[in-house]
């Protein structure tokens, strides 16, 4: 690794800009004709033909080694003119790109607007595919805020079903590619019943995700998992119970519980979930009143949930045994 004071010495040598290299040509081509002419004149001057012979070997080699000078000046100059220009150019074919792409995302957004129109809205969707595949990714956020509006608005209707499959499709591989939308991701349906369980999908490449009422299976929840920021009245379907999560009128189904809060347990409904060695951090309630065996909430025997304290609350849940029990009683023979 270079020191500073070496840093600091490579900093003092000059810089040789294009009209340096420049002038720096044309006075060696002005001293060489000068130089010549004297050579000229000392050669002719000779007393004989050996004489001039004799001189203009002597000559030779300094007028070599100076046209070569001269060469590498003019080279030196030349590339860097070139270099410019090259600059040059690639600066306006870049602020060109910028114009087209820019009139893409104009042209993106005013076809997704038409709602009532598929097609155009699934163009307007491929259009928006390719600002965000685009290398440099110039309007890659842009496009992404635009497909997260979309999908706020549309999912859900059954009449969008295309446009939804093509905005997550879009904001997959925006995803993929390392984009992501500055949108908080909100979305409703009603809450779940026994014949409309109002299934959600993983909806990726938004800031954050907000879900009231519908479905989460143990798939789409885990993968959503990072970005979920609230659920409100939604029934989750086996997984892991994310602490940093907020809940609120949930159902949870067969989950396993590492950590929870007191209110947690208050506000939500637990069903025949895993609650093996879980902490259980007192807020609100008295624990000694706590009661999840009604909905054959369990524990692995030798491994109860406990307080922060490491107080066993076994008493305020099933044994997996007796879940397991339970659930073989309500199986139809």
């Amino acid at each position: 690794m270079s020191s500073p004071s070496q840093k600091d010495t490579a900093d003092e040598w000059p810089a040789f800009t294009e009209r340096h290299w420049y002038a720096i040509s044309v006075s060696l081509v002005v001293i060489g004709l000068v130089l010549a002419a004297f050579a000229a004149s000392w050669i002719l001057t000779a007393a004989s033909i050996d004489d001039m012979k004799d001189r203009v070997q002597i000559v030779a080699p300094f007028g070599t080694i100076f046209l070569a000078l001269i060469t590498f000046c003019t080279v030196a100059w030349r590339g860097m003119v070139t270099s410019r220009q090259a600059d040059q150019q690639k600066r306006q074919n870049d602020a060109n790109d910028e114009a087209n792409y820019a009139k893409l995302l104009q042209e993106a957004a005013k076809l997704i607007a038409e709602k009532d129109k598929q097609p155009q809205v699934v163009a307007g969707i491929s259009t928006l595919e390719i600002l965000i595949s685009e290398p440099k990714q110039r309007f890659g956020t842009e496009a992404m805020d635009l497909l997260a509006d979309l999908i706020m608005e549309t999912y859900g209707g059954a009449r969008l079903n295309r446009v939804n499959r093509a905005v997550i499709r879009a904001l997959e591989l925006g995803d993929s590619k390392g984009l992501m939308s500055r949108s908080d991701g909100i979305f409703r349906r009603p809450t779940a019943k026994e014949k409309n369980r109002g299934a959600w999908v993983f909806i990726p490449g938004l800031k954050s995700l907000s879900f009231t009422g519908g479905t989460l299976s143990e798939k789409v929840f885990m993968q959503a998992r990072r970005l979920i920021k609230q659920l409100d009245e939604v029934s989750i379907e086996g997984g892991i119970y994310d602490f940093n999560i907020k809940y609120r009128g949930c159902s949870f189904y067969k989950t396993s519980v590492s950590e929870i809060y007191d209110f947690d347990l208050e506000n939500n409904n637990f069903r025949r979930c895993d609650f093996s060695g879980a902490i259980i951090k007192a807020i609100f309630l008295p624990m000694a009143g706590l009661d999840m065996r009604a909905g054959f909430n369990f524990y692995e025997e030798g491994n109860p949930p406990v307080d922060e304290n490491g107080k066993s609350m076994a008493d305020s849940f099933v044994t997996k045994a007796e879940m397991i029990e339970d659930e073989e009683q309500e199986i139809p023979f």
